[in-house]
């Protein structure tokens, strides 16, 4: 069995001002949810396999605090960065529910994410095709991610800051455990 964690970085200084550029590190409140993260992770029992991270600093920063939980290796892959554009613009759309699945070749906007990131998921898989397996990088990716796993692309995948997403693969059958999943960031009182 396959068990697929697929996390958001914390907020970065780009999240709230993107003048700053896009690679920039996490806020005081983004190391403070990436720790909120780890903790959950570890609370809930996973004992990840297999880490693969984005190489922008804020996905950078994310992976090594939940890291200190798990003491893996961390794989950083430059097909797990964020989108150079605005991603939605592109994605392949259809007319009515009903329509058939658009099929690549794609717009021009997402096909060279969508080829990215289907690059990086196929690694992915082939090398960690069982166990549990994190990977920490952006809304845009991540999205792309799950499109390509559930080879359905004009789905739009919202995904908040240091939320996650879970899938499970066994039996054949790619099972969505959980999507934008964030109770690791409420506060209790």
């Amino acid at each position: 069995m396959l068990e697929l964690v697929l996390a958001r970085h914390g907020q970065s200084y780009s999240n709230l001002d993107r003048s700053l550029g896009p690679d920039t590190g996490l806020t005081d409140l983004g190391r403070e949810q990436a720790e909120r993260l780890g903790n959950w992770l570890a609370g809930r029992g996973y004992a990840f396999t297999a880490l693969f991270c984005s190489p922008l600093h804020r996905a950078r920063e994310t992976s090594e605090i939940i890291n200190r939980h798990f003491g893996l290796e961390i794989i950083f892959d430059p097909d797990l960065r964020e989108s150079e554009g605005n991603h939605l613009i592109g994605l392949p759309r259809r007319a009515t529910p009903l329509d058939a699945e658009p099929r690549p070749p794609f717009g021009a906007e997402y096909q060279d994410d969508y080829e990215r990131v289907n690059r990086v998921t196929e690694r992915i898989l082939s090398e960690a095709s069982e166990g549990q397996v994190l990977v920490v990088a952006h809304a845009g990716s991540l999205g792309t991610m799950l499109r390509c796993i559930l080879r359905s692309h004009a789905l739009l995948v919202h995904t908040e800051l240091a939320a996650l997403h879970g899938l499970r693969w066994r039996d054949g059958l790619w099972s969505l455990q959980f999507v934008n999943r964030q109770e690791h960031l409420i506060q209790r009182a």
